[in-house]
């Protein structure tokens, strides 16, 4: 692993990031969430009809992980699933919750960063761990820029932190997370794709792995 290309990489991906609202209106949305055991990543995709108030549609991905973890490089480890996942999708939704941070991150390049640029759709970074940055009131900032929201989304939990992914506002962000806590921690399609990922770890076998 070259560290520093990486970083330089990251740094050239985060000029093309758009932190402003490009949201083409759909009746869908969607959630993505990644869970390991071994080497082996579990990428989730839910689509669900907000008209409908359904789940319409369910993708994943079971294979070997990119690459081992590095706190600073973890959308290299988990997109390259996700991004098979969302390409076999029937249906494509208007915006991706995703389980983990946007442009919280020191190269602004999380997972949701990431994805969303890749795949050319707005993304949201929805994470329960706060990585990067400071706290300051209801915010997290790093070098006087705001890099995410904190939201309490349920009493007694710890808070989840928002943060812009790709083609989206921090504000819409934030509102469109609020939208989705349907009395769970996390909003709805994440909680629902992390669900589903728990549930296909759990149904793994050896020969699976």
């Amino acid at each position: 692993m070259d560290k520093y290309k990486l970083i330089q990489e990251q740094k050239a991906l985060a000029q093309k990031l758009i932190l402003t609202d490009a949201i083409e209106e759909s009746n869908l949305i969607a959630g993505a969430s990644s869970v390991y055991t071994h080497d082996t990543i579990i990428s989730v995709i839910i689509i669900y009809d907000i008209k409908e108030n359904k789940v319409i549609e369910k993708k994943y991905t079971i294979e070997k992980e990119a690459m081992p973890f590095h706190k600073d490089f973890i959308s290299y480890r988990e997109c390259p699933a996700l991004i098979k996942t969302y390409h076999a999708l029937e249906n494509k939704p208007m915006i991706v919750f995703v389980e983990g941070d946007g442009v919280l991150h020191p190269n602004k390049m999380g997972v949701a960063s990431y994805f969303g640029l890749i795949a050319d759709i707005p993304t949201i970074g929805v994470s329960s761990i706060k990585s990067f940055g400071v706290q300051d009131g209801d915010a997290i900032y790093h070098d006087k820029e705001i890099f995410a929201k904190i939201l309490i989304t349920k009493e007694n939990a710890r808070p989840i932190y928002v943060s812009q992914g790709h083609r989206i506002s921090l504000s819409t962000a934030v509102e469109k997370t609020k939208t989705f806590l349907l009395g769970h921690k996390l909003p709805e399609p994440v909680y629902l794709a992390h669900k589903l990922a728990a549930k296909i770890k759990g149904g793994l076998k050896v020969s699976d792995i």
